[in-house]
């Protein structure tokens, strides 16, 4: 295992979905909306050999090659939960969901994968669907075998989404990708979410690459 898997696996078990103060919107996506450590956020790095976000990958037309590429499905992509993004909201957790390419050949991902809770027991999905974070231009990203891409995750915090609100226990996310069929893979990672559907409703930002340092 690599020492940049070891650091996202210790700092993995940083992600806390919670909140204070009254619940606000949730921020649009810009064009260049990356973490960034400098404004008080955790980017995906290490101090060697680690990976750092490329600002270019968020937006722009698709390459011919990564147009023609493979759409990357279940079986070439592993998610994990790194640690929170910072940059929240009063009552919003923002967190990162890093996806590696565990396949022996490249893939593509383009826009917005699609997520939901799952309950504590069995994988059926708990509240709604993630909505897609608004703004910005998704581009397709040609991922190479162990290339990695992620998407900014923001939670609202249950004690503040609202009378409708009906808290449950969730063990983590299940994940689709567009144009892969209905299969899922699913990241693993406790939290308490809204149960009732239109309460609570979490955002996913379009995927960025990362690039090597």
């Amino acid at each position: 295992m690599s020492s940049v898997r070891k650091m996202l696996l210790v700092v993995g078990g940083l992600l806390l979905l919670s909140g204070t103060g009254a619940c606000a919107g949730v921020p649009a996506q810009s064009e260049n909306a990356v973490p960034s450590a400098s404004a008080g956020g955790v980017v995906p790095s290490a101090p060697a050999g680690g990976v750092v976000p490329s600002a270019s990958a968020s937006g722009g037309a698709a390459s011919p090659a990564n147009a023609s590429a493979e759409p990357c499905g279940v079986d070439h992509l592993m998610p994990e939960f790194v640690a929170p993004a910072g940059g929240g909201t009063a009552g919003v957790q923002r967190a990162t969901l890093l996806f590696t390419n565990k396949a022996k050949k490249a893939c593509a991902v383009r826009g917005f994968p699609e997520l939901i809770f799952i309950g504590k027991r069995g994988y059926e999905g708990v509240g709604s669907p993630f909505r897609h974070v608004r703004g910005g231009t998704p581009e397709s990203i040609l991922l190479e075998p162990d290339d990695q891409a992620y998407v900014t995750l923001l939670i609202p915090d249950p004690g503040v989404a609202g009378p409708g609100c009906v808290p449950v226990e969730s063990q983590g996310i299940a994940v689709a990708l567009a144009g892969t069929g209905d299969r899922k893979v699913y990241a693993e990672r406790a939290a308490i979410v809204c149960a009732a559907e239109g309460t609570g409703v979490a955002e996913v930002g379009f995927f960025v690459k990362t690039v090597a340092e």
